[in-house]
């Protein structure tokens, strides 16, 4: 089928990550990622990298845009989203939503080969929590860190969080190269003559301050 590329960002949680990959029918052939904790810089820089990106690959425009829309902080998933939406909508290529917690946990279950689970901090007592085994991947849950332990046991538990017993993720933040290598069958079928940016939407998890106030 040749060689296709994807570009893929995240700003899921205080990091900002960015990654253009190219592959073909079966592996991640080439790539070039950013990835730094910027916390409230993300809106400011984000659009910034991804042009420094472009530039060093020499890429006019990738054949697939991709990104995680949630669940994590609710700025950083309405940033990834509309991005997202709106580079697909420029330049009429088709998107790809991923699953904040299903790339993280991915990530470090195929780094450690062990059952992981990832808590983001959700504030509120709660957490936002997925975890990867050899069964795939568990949902996504919004619960509290009692809820967490009772539920998954025996699992390496990752957090953005510095928790007893828990691994701090910002030593080892997630890049995006094996989840989507994970996924290149999928990729590979996409249809790159088409946009669907429409159909991409946050996955927030909680109700907004504007759906409270309805």
């Amino acid at each position: 089928m040749g060689e296709k590329t994807i570009l893929s960002i995240d700003t899921s949680t205080d990091w900002v990550f960015a990654g253009i990959y190219s592959f073909d029918d079966t592996k991640i052939i080439d790539r070039i990622e950013f990835k730094e904790q910027l916390k409230r810089e993300s809106s400011q820089k984000l659009v910034l990298i991804l042009q420094d990106l472009l530039k060093k690959t020499d890429l006019k425009k990738p054949n697939i845009v991709s990104g995680t829309i949630g669940p994590g902080s609710f700025t950083g998933i309405r940033l990834s989203t509309a991005v997202i939406r709106n580079l697909s909508q420029i330049w009429e290529i088709p998107a790809l939503a991923i699953n904040t917690l299903e790339l993280y946990s991915f990530y470090y279950y195929k780094k450690n080969e062990k059952r992981t689970l990832v808590a983001i901090d959700g504030k509120m007592n709660k957490f936002f929590v997925g975890g990867y085994s050899i069964d795939g991947f568990t949902g996504e849950f919004d619960i509290s860190l009692e809820e967490m332990k009772d539920k998954f046991t025996d699992y390496e538990v990752y957090s953005n969080q510095r928790i007893e017993n828990f691994k701090f993720m910002d030593d080892d933040f997630p890049t995006h190269s094996s989840f989507l290598e994970h996924k290149i069958d999928k990729l590979n079928s996409i249809d790159t003559r088409f946009t669907n940016y429409s159909e991409i939407t946050p996955l927030y998890m909680r109700e907004t301050y504007a759906d409270r106030k309805k």
